[in-house]
């Protein structure tokens, strides 16, 4: 799987037409000669008496930019920046080159990185996307924060990667690596961590399960409450027979996608109950509240007595108006799909004692209502 990762087909099909290069070998005397190899009109660069390029090699030039990508530019050291500036303009004849500084903060991070004699070298040019806080939430709210995957981060993980973001680098490249960095150390864990997915497909999983992948489920701390809900006999067989844990976990799983779902939907409730509130005693973001929600004591606390107390002055009418608003949009985009995905789970692997249509309701009933 790893070899999967590291090799893409383009790769592959480098390593076949030739030599890869090494890092020593990669200069910009290398790129010339692969540029000109693929764009010029003659094999070899040729020069006039003069020491000028042809102009049909200038044209070629002009039709073919080479396009330098740096997407973090505040994690590069200044040195090199200026060094590669001076490399690049030095060459500017020859190859037509194109840079892309990705600035997280404002266009005064290149003035006050690079001196006036680097910066002179180019023509610059300013192009706006949306910031980079706002494209973080969007990553937060649509992937890591939803309940149709079945990986979610504890509060202070998410907390701690997020002011890493905030605090240090703006980089949303830096943000995902580190959250790739989490799935890594999460499913390297064991074959029972490959649970985490998808209900269909971890139910696949389930029948794959050898003993020491049970006995690692076992461990969890989360089991630990489970089995201290059941009955003798049932703590003696989900503790001792793999076939009949392997036989409950399809339940539990539902259960726990179940769960996510229903924490989904009472984030969304808290993130419209709190935007009013003074101070915001929560936080501003959804990602605040995740955190916050993740630990209801402290959450509770975080309230406080002033809070409480505006919340009793509210009238009837506020309530009813906060509770009858989200109804209208019901069926509208993201609920409308995420209602679909709630019952599509609730009408996967039928629970015993009547627990599907319980748990249907339920989930419908706070659909409703938030």
């Amino acid at each position: 799987m790893v070899n999967i990762f590291l090799e893409s087909e383009q790769n592959k099909q480098e390593n076949s037409n030739g030599k890869r290069l090494r890092r020593s070998q990669c200069t910009v005397r290398q790129l010339k000669k692969w540029y000109h190899d693929n764009w010029s009109s003659s094999n070899d660069f040729e020069k006039s008496n003069e020491g000028e390029v042809k102009k049909n090699d200038i044209k070629t030039i002009e039709n073919h930019t080479l396009l330098v990508v740096l997407p973090d530019f505040e994690c590069f050291p200044p040195a090199v920046l200026q060094d590669l500036i001076s490399i690049l303009s030095s060459h500017c004849v020859e190859l037509s080159i194109f840079l892309v500084l990705g600035i997280a903060t404002s266009v005064n991070a290149i003035h006050g990185t690079l001196p006036y004699h680097v910066t002179n070298k180019m023509k610059l040019r300013v192009f706006q996307t949306q910031t980079a806080p706002i494209i973080l939430n969007e990553i937060l709210e649509k992937v890591i924060l939803s309940s149709e995957y079945g990986i979610h981060l504890s509060g202070k993980v998410l907390k701690f990667l997020t002011n890493i973001f905030l605090y240090y680098d703006f980089s949303i490249n830096g943000f995902i690596q580190a959250f790739k960095y989490c799935l890594l150390e999460h499913y390297f864990q064991g074959n029972a961590y490959s649970l985490c997915t998808n209900y269909s497909s971890s139910l696949s999983h389930v029948k794959q399960l050898t003993h020491e992948d049970l006995e690692c489920v076992r461990k969890q701390l989360s089991f630990r409450a489970y089995v201290e809900s059941l009955r003798p006999e049932s703590i003696i067989a989900v503790l001792t027979d793999d076939e009949y844990l392997r036989e409950q976990l399809p339940g539990l799983l539902k259960d726990c996608h179940l769960y996510f779902i229903v924490r989904r939907d009472f984030l969304e409730f808290l993130t419209v109950l709190v935007e009013d509130l003074p101070n915001c005693p929560l936080g501003k973001y959804r990602r605040e509240l995740y955190h916050s929600a993740c630990q209801l004591y402290k959450c509770y606390r975080a309230l406080g007595k002033e809070q409480m107390e505006l919340g009793n002055i509210l009238d009837k009418p506020y309530f009813a108006t906060f509770k009858m608003c989200p109804k209208e949009d019901l069926g509208k985009g993201q609920r409308g799909r995420q209602r679909s995905h709630t019952l599509e789970i609730c009408t996967d692997v039928e629970l015993p004692n009547g627990k599907p249509q319980i748990i249907k309701s339920q989930i419908m009933s706070c659909h409703i209502r938030v």
